[in-house]
């Protein structure tokens, strides 16, 4: 069929061929049109097409749908008389006008992410909008969005929003801080100080709580961190103490050196934006320089605080302590201010490059020059700190009154810690119920004030109320010579020797040492009393055959650093630990093992470079196990693909192929290239073209199947033949199951909210989600542990299927991880069992055994009928003791 006329002159006015295309097809990446029965066009791709001037769009009335992405768009006047679209999308451009949007009232779906907007009033009369994405924009006031009473899903992350209007709120939309590809309003790395940040991660119920107390009566947080970091021996802990009063005297040669952190009170007078004169509680980190500790510091590096980086001019590695120090600030702190305090300076004096210095990193207030035998300085140092935190707006949160009488209750008493139990009677002396309690403990916790880790079942039961204890702790251990000579390893029953049993009693070991893990500190060898501290392991690289690494149809994959954190690789030993080969890893490398495959990682911390080497049947698995915990770490540090780090993989070009030093590609970039429909790049050694099909062969996930049942089948094989060294409980299972589903092909959310709890009043909490690409529930995994036949947990379990299933999915999973020694005879009874449940949606016909591959994994499906319609459930019967 020829192209129809209006197209034509589009084509010669863009200088672009447009195709044909389905309507649903219009909103993705492929340039081209869409028509109706009648010819006209409804649909109109254009994305990333250069595009500056959209006046064309006059001819084009009867638009639907209109994709303008990726462009250089600034002027959107020609759209003001598209009545009729529905779905409009204009991110990536140079929008900051958004006028002409609002006569568009049959808008549903509207995107104008990444431009310059910052009034959004203009969309207060598209009132049908269901989704609507703002992301990465200039917007500071949201209070107009009030009026979209259809909205599902808002986007605002990036933006300048200080306040959350409670109207918002009552909208009746998730409040949630990241992105999860689902409905709710989205607020990552905005300024909120109306509800605090640490409340919005908590999500909506907190929210919620927060405003409900905030009616009753407020205050200020007037609450700080200043840390203090550096190399050892600067003077850091005789500056603190300057600091808190100038009338020290310091005792030359005599000044201690700090191990571990020191977490010492101070109050300051300071000065806010609106002239008020207010007294801040502040809590000195003053933390020790050696290097051993670096690793560890970065889990204390907090937002939100103010930072002092002491350095001496006579030390020789000036130049790597400012690398390091005002780096690992810049990344972990979201750029938190930073005061630079030459120290010693009685002693010797040096210039530097401050301009530069500034240029780099921004978050830099000021340069001082001090001396604490002196006092020279040091008065004009505690202006700049006061003036600072005068600046910091989180300081100036608006809390309920009560949270802070709590919080100054826990402070009060001399003790180290508490339990829940005690808290929560605290807490209920001041009309807090446990619920509203524990939304306090998470902000409280997230402030650094106090350590709760509600959400891990060995440490939900104790409130640390001084951080400082916990740190000890850790440290102790870090220092112990036996430990460090040990090569790392302690066994469990010897913390009675390392640690002061009247501060760290034994009902506390297995606590303090669950926290190490889950620092990623140490890791436990499974079933045995034995833990490992990587920090601590020896730097000689144990005997491994190295040679089965060099073969040319390995998998070679690289990350390069422009700053890498110390530590990233001690922390993925402990992460891998179920899959170690033998004990084959050192304190810069580990050798891994899953199924016939083998993979050596080794950190190249001086190069700033990860490289890691897959051979066997399962390389592209096990690389994606790697990549999925290199990805896990390098979020927590806050560091970004393409922005703190690359992806390289090696050229497989004939010349690059033979070399010991191939050319590396960007992964992204070949990526892109492969968004653009290019089937070759060239390398840049050899001049050759290299085919991107091959060239990514191996590194990229599969295509899903449709049915994830036989990949979870192979999943759960897999999670048998390493069950002797994973941990056995169910977190554990279900994040290794999660994890090769994604590896599969599948987007899998583990650990997910959503539907209803099996008491049918709360949102409840997914074992594994699977979703479809547009991230809609495609189906429901929940996973348990079973040690007999136990008629209560199986009930249970099979009801919190359903309950998390609130649109009636077409079929969803049941894995049951048996842990008996007769594993047919309980999985008989499990069967005999099924029919005699009283479930939510009723059984239809009997319950069908199927016929599996592996012996020592059964299956079997049931049929409910819910609503008119079927749902299955298929059960998986996996023998974790075989």
């Amino acid at each position: 069929m020829e192209k129809p006329e209006i197209i034509k002159r589009l084509e010669k006015k863009i200088g672009k061929e447009l195709n044909k295309i389905y309507i649903t097809d219009v909103l993705g990446t492929t340039n081209g049109y869409a028509s109706d029965e009648s010819g006209n066009i409804v649909g109109l791709n254009l994305y990333d097409a250069n595009l500056s001037d959209i006046s064309f769009l006059n001819d084009f009335h009867q638009l639907t749908k209109l994709q303008l992405s990726f462009n250089q768009i600034a002027d959107i006047s020609p759209i003001r008389e598209l009545n009729a679209l529905t779905h409009l999308y204009l991110g990536h451009n140079q929008i900051a006008d958004i006028s002409p949007i609002a006569p568009l009232t049959a808008l549903t779906y509207l995107n104008l992410g990444s431009n310059q907007i910052a009034d959004i009033s203009p969309i207060t009369p598209l009132t049908a909008l269901i989704e609507l994405y703002l992301d990465k924009n200039q917007i500071a006031n949201i209070s107009p969005f009030k009026e979209l009473k259809n909205i599902k899903r808002l986007t605002l992350d990036e933006n300048k929003v200080i306040q959350l209007p409670i109207e918002l709120v009552e909208l009746g939309m998730e409040i949630k801080w990241e992105e999860d590809y689902r409905s709710g309003i989205i607020l990552e790395n905005n300024p909120l100080e109306i509800p605090p940040i640490e409340i919005v991660k908590q999500g909506t119920e907190a929210v919620r709580n927060y405003f409900k107390e905030l009616e009753k009566e407020s205050v200020r947080l007037l609450h700080s961190k200043l840390l203090i970091v550096g190399n050892g021996e600067v003077g850091k802990t005789t500056l603190m103490k300057k600091l808190k009063n100038n009338k020290f005297k310091v005792e030359v040669g005599k000044e201690s050196t700090t191990h571990g952190i020191n977490i010492v009170p101070w109050e300051l007078q300071c000065t806010f934006k609106e002239g008020d004169l207010e007294k801040v509680k502040i809590h000195f980190w003053d933390f020790g320089g050696q290097d051993i500790y670096h690793a560890t510091h970065q889990f204390f590096l907090t937002k939100r605080s103010l930072y002092l980086f002491v350095w001496e001019a006579r030390k020789e590695e000036e130049s790597r302590s400012f690398d390091y120090w005002l780096n690992i600030i810049k990344l972990l702190s979201s750029e938190s201010p930073v005061i630079v305090v030459m120290n010693k300076y009685d002693v010797r004096s040096k210039h530097i490059d401050e301009a530069s210095f500034k240029e780099k990193f921004k978050n830099i207030v000021n340069f001082h020059q001090v001396s604490c035998v002196t006092g020279k300085g040091i008065q004009e140092l505690t202006e700049t700190i006061h003036t600072t935190l005068g600046g910091m707006d989180h300081l100036r949160d608006k809390l309920p009154k009560v949270w802070m009488d709590i919080r100054d209750q826990l402070k009060k008493g001399k003790k180290d810690y508490i339990s829940l139990k005690e808290y929560f009677e605290i807490c209920k002396k001041f009309g807090l119920s446990e619920e509203r309690a524990e939304f306090l403990s998470s902000y409280l916790h997230d402030l650094g004030v106090i350590l709760h880790y509600r959400h891990d079942k060995l440490l939900e039961n104790t409130v640390i109320l001084n951080p400082e204890w916990a740190t000890e702790a850790v440290y102790t251990l870090i220092d112990t010579r036996e430990i460090q000579e040990n090569k790392g390893r302690f066994n469990f029953p010897d913390l009675k020797r390392y640690w002061d049993l009247s501060k760290f009693p034994r009902d506390k070991h297995a606590e303090l040492a669950r926290l190490m893990e889950k620092f990623e500190l140490c890791f436990s060898i499974t079933g045995t009393h034995i833990h490992i501290v990587p920090e601590l392991l020896p730097a000689n690289r144990p005997p491994i055959n190295i040679e089965i690494y060099k073969k040319p149809d390995n998998l070679h994959f690289e990350y390069h650093y422009d700053f890498m954190p110390e530590g990233i690789i001690t922390r993925f030993i402990s992460r891998m630990y179920y899959l170690i080969k033998d004990d084959h890893f050192w304190k810069n490398g580990v050798e891994l093992r899953f199924e016939d495959s083998t993979a050596l990682v080794v950190s190249e911390l001086l190069n700033r470079k990860m490289k890691i080497s897959v051979t066997g049947a399962c390389k592209s698995e096990l690389l994606a196990i790697i990549r999925n915990d290199f990805e896990h770490i390098h979020y927590t540090l806050n560091m970004e693909k393409n922005k703190h780090y690359n992806e390289m993989i090696p050229c497989n070009c004939v010349t690059c192929s033979k070399s010991r030093e191939p050319h590396l590609f960007e992964h992204e970039v070949i990526k892109k290239f492969e968004a653009k429909n290019k089937t070759f790049t060239l390398c840049p050694i050899s001049v050759e073209e290299v085919a991107l099909e091959k060239l990514l062969k191996g590194y990229e996930p599969p295509k899903p199947k449709k049915n994830p049942l036989r990949t979870l089948i192979t999943t759960a094989h897999h999670l048998q033949g390493i069950a002797k060294t994973i941990k056995p409980d169910e977190d554990s299972r279900n994040g290794f199951i999660a994890l090769l589903l994604s590896i599969h092909g599948f987007y899998v959310k583990d650990q997910t909210r959503w539907g209803s709890s099996a008491s049918g009043k709360s949102t409840g909490e997914v074992d594994i989600k699977i979703e479809t690409p547009d991230r809609e529930a495609e189906a429901i995994i929940e996973a348990f542990n079973l040690k007999g036949f136990d008629r209560t947990s199986i009930n249970s379990h099979l009801t919190k299927l359903f309950g998390y299933d609130p649109s009636g999915l077409v079929y969803n999973f049941i894995v049951v991880y048996s842990e008996v020694e007769d594993f047919l005879d309980l999985w008989q009874k499990y069967l005999n069992h099924l029919p005699k449940i009283d479930f939510k949606y009723p059984l239809s016909g009997k319950v069908e055994v199927g016929k599996s591959p592996f012996a020592e994994i059964k299956i079997a499906r049931t049929l409910h009928s819910r609503q008119g319609k079927g749902t299955y459930v298929y059960h998986l019967f996996v023998n974790m003791k075989p």
